[in-house]
């Protein structure tokens, strides 16, 4: 014996909302229930090619990771020689001079101005 309609949603509801839902109610009870499963689909057929799948994306995985540690690399090592290479060089249009503070009197510094 199935439940009616209004078992299923009560009594509670505004006007509106359980017209909605009486619409729908009666849609899925027209439609009637699923059909049964064939049997041949009750079991899962085990395949070959979920293995080659596998190993075809742990090897994807090992190619995506060696590039990245590549493109890394080359990225470190060009950002190296170009920041220790000396040429242009940095020309300072004056320099400020620092002195200690009360805390740290004997500190001397200076700053270059470009």
């Amino acid at each position: 014996m199935r439940p009616g309609f209004d078992d299923l949603v009560g009594a509670d509801l505004p006007a509106e909302e359980r017209e909605r839902l009486r619409r729908a109610h009666d849609l899925l009870v027209a439609a009637g229930p699923l059909p049964e499963l064939p049997p041949e689909l009750e079991h899962r057929v085990e395949s070959a090619s979920a293995e080659v799948v596998s190993i075809f994306m742990k090897r994807r995985v090992a190619v995506v990771g060696i590039l990245a540690a590549a493109l890394a690399a080359l990225a470190f090592g060009g950002g190296f020689l170009v920041g220790h290479s000396n040429q242009g060089g940095f020309a300072a249009a004056f320099k400020v001079r620092m002195h200690g503070t009360p805390a740290a009197p004997n500190a001397l510094g200076s700053i270059q101005i470009g």
